[in-house]
């Protein structure tokens, strides 16, 4: 979202956001000497209001919700959606107090939001500083309508920063092509994708690096992050969560959303799945019973139940981190299994005087590229378990 300030030796009300490299800031408008500081943080406070209820809609889409029924999730989320072809109106004409003093509020967010800035600028009334702000919440609003369409650019690449319950067709789509282009080296993902599309793509190119890694190794494929995990640290809990449900024939898609929309559940303080959580705390309850009935430190340990394997402040691109970072371990585990010097020489120790440091880099260089064209060859292959 877009964070609104006040520049008060210049009396500039400021807009800031995420690009993914950094931020980006942008003059909004020059506040007159007749306006307050008081009531010029108001409106930029307002602002920052605004934006964060219409990129709420973009984050929580109806499409992710499970049901449309009315008074759902589904349905209240549509609801405000829709709400959209209002926010301009409801900033020029809010709702005011009535002579009795009652005033009408809205329990829908972005229904009420533009209403409150606009009693703001009303009670301001300066028709110079209304404009300008009109004009910018008009930029705001387009950037949500551009990333819901896929479109990045702009503003609208504030995206980059967000964590979306659900996956844009387009999105997804780029970031295939980026990981096809290198599935080792995708840095643009963090720059030109949005995270939830990036880890969907992402995911699905690590089921092709776990099963060209299986195999090097004799190990299921769900299995070679583990197998990995021996040579350089991974976080296994997370990409067995991920390969696991694919293994079993679930979509990229299913399984990252699903990830996302619990992590965010977490992070607003609620369970997202009870029956998983009580099956996992039996599970416990079993291994403490077997293991560490009398040992109570290592049943305090046991009994610590991770209701997320990601970090629910940031779990789109937590888990996009951790994925590309199996991606990277599966190679690690093709690379060690797969490795054969050349012993023409028919020397007791390969690694001796006679092979510098370039021979062993053409070696890792080969490995890498029979590592990425075997991994294009199935991830083509499985193209259907994307979305």
């Amino acid at each position: 979202m877009t964070e609104y300030a006040v520049d008060p030796e210049d009396r500039t009300i400021i807009a800031v956001w995420d690009s993914g490299l950094g931020k980006t800031a942008k003059k909004v408008t020059r506040v007159s000497e007749a306006v307050s500081d008081d009531d010029a943080l108001c409106v930029a406070d307002d602002l920052s209001t605004l934006s964060r209820v219409l990129w709420r809609c973009y984050t929580h889409p109806a499409s992710a919700a499970e049901s449309m029924e009315p008074n759902s999730e589904g349905w209240r989320r549509s609801m405000s959606r829709k709400e959209f072809e209002t926010v301009i109106s409801s900033i020029r004409k809010p709702n005011l107090p009535a002579e009795n003093g009652l005033l009408i509020v809205s329990y829908d967010p972005v229904q009420e939001a533009p209403h409150r800035l606009g009693r703001t600028l009303h009670a301001i009334g300066d028709a110079t500083l209304t404009e300008h702000v009109i004009s910018e919440a008009e930029a705001e609003l387009a950037a949500v309508v551009s990333a819901e369409q896929g479109d990045l650019r702009g503003r609208a690449v504030q995206a980059v920063g967000l964590n979306r319950e659900d996956a844009s067709p387009v999105q997804v789509a780029h970031a295939n092509s980026i990981l096809a282009r290198d599935p080792l080296d995708a840095a643009e993902l963090f720059t030109d994708v949005e995270p939830t599309a990036a880890a969907v793509a992402a995911a699905h190119w690590l089921a092709a690096a776990a099963e060209v890694a299986g195999e090097a190794a004799g190990v299921e494929m769900e299995m070679a992050p583990a197998e990995a995990d021996n040579i350089t640290a991974l976080p296994v809990s997370t990409l067995l969560g991920v390969l696991g449900p694919m293994a079993e024939g679930a979509s990229a898609r299913e399984i990252v959303t699903l990830l996302i929309r619990d992590a965010l559940q977490v992070a607003e303080g609620k369970v997202p799945s009870y029956d998983r959580i009580v099956a996992q705390f039996l599970d416990i309850e079993d291994k403490v019973k077997q293991y560490a009935q009398d040992d109570p430190e290592t049943a305090k340990a046991l009994r610590t139940i991770d209701i997320t394997p990601i970090d629910p402040l940031r779990p789109s691109l937590d888990l996009l981190e951790d994925i590309l970072q199996g991606i990277s371990g599966c190679f690690q585990l093709f690379e060690e299994c797969t490795f054969e010097p050349d012993d023409s020489d028919d020397s007791d120790d390969f690694e001796d005087e006679n092979r510098d440091e370039s021979y062993y880099d053409e070696l890792r260089e080969d490995a890498e590229e029979r590592f990425r064209e075997a991994v294009r060859e199935i991830a083509e292959l499985n193209a259907d378990r994307l979305l």
